[in-house]
């Protein structure tokens, strides 16, 4: 099931005009507020032809273990560096770019 932040996300997608490429690889998941395992995810693929981007939720599999990674990359992208980067990203044991955001209704003021 879709939630409302990923149709928003989805939306703002669909509506861009400027490209950027991304390989997201996650380490958890909840869906539904409940843990979920990787085989539970909902994956998809949206084209954007302004951009000439595709964003992907994907599930990747190395060594018998699976995960799913977010992409963001031109629809005519270059599949070998493309594995080989999500490869690396798989691989990174500690992420350098980490970023957690725990965003609550009950911590936002009246005007927003």
């Amino acid at each position: 099931m879709e939630g409302k932040e990923e149709k928003e996300m989805k939306r703002e997608f669909l509506s861009a005009t400027s490209s950027v490429n991304f390989i997201i690889c996650f380490t958890s998941f909840c869906i539904d507020e409940q843990p979920a395992e990787p085989d539970d995810v909902e994956l998809f693929q949206l084209d954007n032809k302004r951009t000439n981007e595709r964003l992907a939720l994907e599930r990747i599999v190395l060594d018998q273990q699976s995960k799913v990674c977010m992409t963001r990359a031109p629809i005519g992208r270059d599949e070998r560096k493309w594995a080989e980067w999500m490869r690396k990203a798989w691989e990174e044991e500690e992420p350098r770019n980490l970023l957690i955001f725990w965003i609550s209704e009950a911590n936002m003021g009246p005007d927003i």
